[in-house]
């Protein structure tokens, strides 16, 4: 049976491809009537209605709209041939794959499936490319990847070689073009983002287009990414910010799972990470994936062969190692981008024709982190981890290669007409950023308060200083303090990161391990609270995030500290009448003199059922900073003023020439005291001139020197019940070293501090205050260690002659006698020579050494205390007498304060009668201005120079007359006396404790002495 006929489908080559459709030809009257409507061929009307007259309209609207329709797909069919023949010819000549490769669905029908007569495509397109590259890799040894690629001709296994820079010229549809943020606002955030963000980015070479146009047309991911972070930056934008955060996050969204990018994607993500914290880490790993999926990490090397087109892609790789490494370091994560041979050759980037001053801002973080990458492969991120000792010479190896970084690279860092000279003066912050990075990882793991070698607490003290320096540059520095908004994300974590450091460490160490000040730390902190409360941003800018943080974290600090303070406030008020019970080893008395001399058994404190606490009477010892510190008489302030600037003086470069010189001391009398304390300094430096002169010594300065400990008397100290002691014999410099693993452990050493006997005492006497004291001994306790003490030297003077010379009897604690026998030469000189200095400063007891200069024991102000008038205060107020008192009250109330100022109008206190004395006194303290004592007064220099001080400005008070019948006397003159070390301790000798540290000159200064002319 024959198979039935079937019509065949018509193809496109059997005729045109546009329908075939009739023309409307029937007039409006023909339609009506359903009757055929006929016209001659050159009439203007049909048969019909020119018979009977009728108006004949032919109705061709839809007629109209269906040629034109006709005409406009031939149009946009013969357009879209031509493109398509352009872009044929465009890939052929750029060697790319042939168009058929490319498949990209319409954005305006997008998520819509048209019904399909054929098998579904899976959701994984396995789709060959039906043509052969027109060039095959040329390499034998190549990425595996692309081997498969060879095998398989899979589109969705290769990557996208060829993403362009900037896309492409299309119209756009973003949440601009669809209303949902106004032009006009998107083109003020740009500008704002533009002028002041961009310029943080190292002088704006992140972003390359001139307007918001350019940047729409280029990437709509770039754009959302500038808007919303320009609104984190504007004040009162929150609304906007949340609108652009949610484009951008959407589009970051999207854009994970597209083949096809371009460079402006790749900087929209690092804008977004630069600025926005919760998404920072997950936009830069995105960036980076993009980028090298684009071979952005060959285009340096292609760049220094020659490629100079590929200067864009460099820049954009240097970038986004900035970016990485930025991330890497605030969340100590390991980084993405390594220091590959094109990275570390970043001076062949500078030296291209394009790079420009922001270039230099770039390559100068990239060559900080390759440091920092360093110190992360050496000592790794591991917070359990401590360092170990023989890992400090590595990290100060570390410290120096930063000291050379920003030697190279500050003078480099070129002054912004937009940031000023944030770009030099950043190099000097990420310098301190980087020093406390690297040497606070000396304090990682360890346990809070343990002992700390020389080295490790070498660090962490560098650590401090550098989160100081830090802090305060931010605070200080206007150019600084100005980009504390606009900073990037690094900036804010570094800070933050520096501030909590410094309050931890005041928190939980003591500052006898560690060189910090609870206060300064505190109010440091609080600084930086303050500023950062009151910069001008969005609400949810990170810096008030920063700020609140913080707050809540010195509440606590405060409140522990005020807590610890509070058993140990130390008042005025009843005197302690119950005294701390004595240990046994006191309750006798030693009369006994110590004696280490090795003929008897050891007997000084610790040993020998000696005390640790016991002390030389105060008139047999020489003044400590700790008891000593009051002399008797007392210092004035002024004069205190006046040692002062002596000393800033002094340490000024040719002081004893300037001295004589009147043009000079004129100038300091100007700028400083009155005429007689100026005029009694000049006296007092120029003797200091000559006594220079006399003893042969010289001043020098020392700006900004660097310090290192080498010989550390805390680094091996004598620990009470771990230590050996020779408690018999003598350990003498020669034989030190056979004398090793000898002797007795010493005894443990009872902690005083324990005792609460004093504390029980006050409690039964009903004392509020029970931790107060004045009373030496009871202080003492907290002035010994019951734990260590350090290890002098035996020191001993030359038997014959009385000079100064010395030489070294026993070994210097941590300083081998036999390795280093020309180093112990070298400290018996200094230690010689250092004689006659210290015979120059020590004081004896409480007797000063220098005859005080002012000597009052009471103030005179003006005007005196109207105790006149409260006493007609006092009196019946009907009488004429409180009347008048009360108007003169009202006079002495509108007198202007010692400051100038002056109250507002205001009616007296109505109870101003029975309160007369509070209320005048407490005006008279506002107006009173109390005539500050002045040298040359009471005696004159010339008296004073030979110890005739005796006679005070204001006598003792009167009321010690009316206790004895014997009249007031002067106080007695100054007593001179002088201090010889050499012939007080020649039979008996001295201990030295040695500590040896080499001291170098900074970049910045060169080493300098007073009065050596070159």
């Amino acid at each position: 049976m024959a198979a039935p006929t079937q019509k065949r489908a018509r193809t496109d080559d059997e005729g045109d491809d546009l329908p075939k459709l009739s023309k409307i030809r029937a007039c409006s009257e023909c339609k009506k009537h359903k009757i055929k409507c006929e016209r001659l061929p050159v009439a203007q009307e049909c048969i019909r209605c020119g018979r009977f007259g009728f108006k004949c309209i032919v109705n061709n609207q839809q007629q109209r709209m269906i040629e034109d329709d006709i005409e406009w797909k031939r149009e946009a069919t013969a357009k879209s041939k031509q493109l398509e023949a352009a872009i044929v010819d465009l890939l052929r000549h750029n060697q790319l794959p042939p168009l058929s490769t490319y498949r990209h669905a319409s954005p305006l029908i997008e998520g819509v499936t048209p019904a399909r007569s054929g098998p579904v495509e899976q959701a994984t397109a396995m789709t060959r490319d039906n043509s052969q590259e027109p060039d095959a890799e040329p390499d034998l040894v190549s990425a595996p990847m692309h081997s498969l690629y060879e095998v398989t001709k899979l589109r969705n296994i290769r990557s996208d070689l060829h993403g362009d820079g900037h896309g492409t010229a299309n119209p756009v549809e973003d949440f601009i073009s669809t209303g949902r943020l106004p032009l006009d606002e998107a083109e003020k955030l740009f500008r704002f983002f533009s002028q002041t963000m961009n310029q943080f980015l190292w002088g704006g070479i992140v972003l390359v287009h001139p307007d918001l146009s350019s940047v729409r047309r280029s990437s709509s991911l770039l754009t959302a990414a500038i808007l919303a972070v320009a609104s984190l930056h504007i004040p009162n934008h929150n609304e906007i910010f949340d609108m652009c955060y949610t484009e951008l996050t959407t589009l970051v969204s999207n854009s994970i799972l597209n083949r096809y990018h371009s460079l402006d994607e790749i900087r929209g993500l690092c804008i977004g990470a630069f600025w926005l914290s919760d998404l920072s880490w997950k936009l830069s790993g995105h960036a980076m994936r993009i980028a090298t999926e684009m071979n952005l990490h060959r285009s340096l090397q292609k760049l220094i062969r020659g490629q100079t087109e590929q200067f864009e892609r460099a820049e954009l790789w240097f970038l986004l190692y900035v970016c990485d490494h930025h991330f890497s370091i605030a969340y100590g994560r390991p980084p993405v981008i390594y220091e590959s041979p094109s990275i570390k050759n970043y001076e062949e980037f500078l030296r291209h024709p394009s790079a420009v001053p922001g270039d230099v801002r770039l390559i100068c973080q990239v060559a900080l982190f390759i440091t920092l990458m360093q110190v992360y492969h050496e000592f790794g991120s591991e917070v359990e981890h401590p360092l170990e000792e023989g890992d400090f010479s590595q990290l100060r190896t570390f410290n120096v290669a930063i000291e050379q970084w920003r030697l190279v690279w500050q003078p480099r860092s070129a002054d912004s007409p937009y940031v000023g000279s944030y770009p030099s003066k950043g190099v000097v912050l990420h310098y301190h950023f980087a020093k406390f990075q690297v040497n606070s990882l000396a304090l990682r793991a360890v346990p809070v308060n343990s002992p700390l070698s020389m080295e490790r607490k070498e660090a962490a003290n560098i650590a401090i200083s550098s989160a100081i320096s830090t802090l305060n540059m931010l605070l200080h520095e206007p150019d600084i303090r100005g980009s504390i908004v606009g900073a990037q994300l690094f900036t804010h974590t570094m800070v933050a990161f520096c501030a909590v450091f410094l309050l931890k460490v005041a928190w939980l160490w003591d500052s006898v391990f560690l060189s910090i000040n609870k206060q300064q730390v505190e109010e440091l902190v609080q600084s930086l609270v303050d500023v950062m409360s009151n910069v001008s941003a969005g609400e949810k800018h990170l810096t008030y995030h920063i700020a609140n943080g913080l707050t809540k974290m010195l509440d606590r600090f405060r409140n522990r500290r005020s807590g610890q303070i509070g058993v140990g406030v130390r008042t005025r008020h009843a005197p302690i009448t119950a005294r701390a019970k004595v240990p046994p080893q006191q309750q006798d008395l030693i009369v006994e003199p110590m004696d280490n001399s090795g003929q008897r058994p050891l007997l000084v404190p610790g040993f020998g059922g000696m005390s640790i606490y016991h002390e030389l009477g105060v008139d047999e010892r020489f003044a400590d900073t700790i008891t000593g510190w009051e002399q008797k008489p007392a210092i004035t302030a002024p004069e205190m003023a006046m040692l002062q600037l002596m000393s800033d003086l002094t340490d000024k470069s040719d002081w004893n020439v300037d001295v004589f010189n009147n043009a000079i001391v004129a100038k300091w009398r100007e700028e400083t005291f009155k005429a007689q304390e100026a005029k009694a300094q000049e006296e007092e430096l120029k003797m200091r001139r000559s006594r220079l002169t006399r003893t042969d010594s010289f001043a020098f300065s020392t700006p900004d020197l660097r310090c290192e400990a080498l010989v550390d008397p805390s680094l091996f100290p004598l620990a009470y019940g771990k230590t050996s002691v020779l408690t018999e014999g003598q350990v003498c410099l020669h034989d030190a070293v056979e004398s090793f693993g000898g002797g007795k452990l010493s005894p443990r050493q009872p902690d005083e501090r324990l005792n609460t006997s004093v504390v029980d005492s006050r409690i039964k006497a009903g004392y509020a205050d029970v931790f107060e004291s004045e009373e030496d001994d009871d202080l003492r306790r907290f002035f010994w260690s019951s734990n260590f003490q350090l290890l002098p030297c035996e020191v001993e003077f030359y038997e014959s002659g009385t000079g100064t010379d010395a030489h070294i009897t026993s070994y210097i604690n941590n300083l081998h006698p036999i390795h280093y026998q020309s180093v112990y030469y070298f400290v018996e000189k200094l230690i010689s020579l250092a004689i006659k200095p210290w015979n120059e400063c020590l004081v004896k007891g409480e007797k000063a050494r220098w005859p005080i200069r002012i000597r009052t024991y009471g103030l005179t102000w003006e005007p005196e205390f109207p105790m006149a008038l409260v006493d007609r205060l006092r009196q019946d107020p009907t009488t004429e007498t409180f009347k008048e008192a009360m108007k003169e009250t009202g006079e002495f109330f509108k007198l202007p304060s010692r400051y100038g100022s002056v109250l507002p109008p205001a009616d007296l206190p109505t109870r101003l009668a029975g309160y007369s004395y509070m209320y005048i006194g407490a005006r008279w303290r506002d107006l009173y201005t109390p005539n500050i004592p002045e040298p040359g007064i009471s005696f004159s220099y010339n008296d004073w120079k030979d110890g005739r001080n005796g006679a005070a400005i204001e006598k003792k008070c009167s009321c010690e007359k009316s206790k004895s019948s014997v009249p007031t006397q002067s106080d007695p003159d100054h007593e001179f006396y002088s201090i010889r070390l050499e012939d007080m301790f020649r039979d008996q000798g001295l201990q030295v404790i040695v500590k040896i540290g080499s001291i170098a000159p900074s970049h910045t200064n060169d080493w300098h002495m007073d009065g050596y002319s070159e």
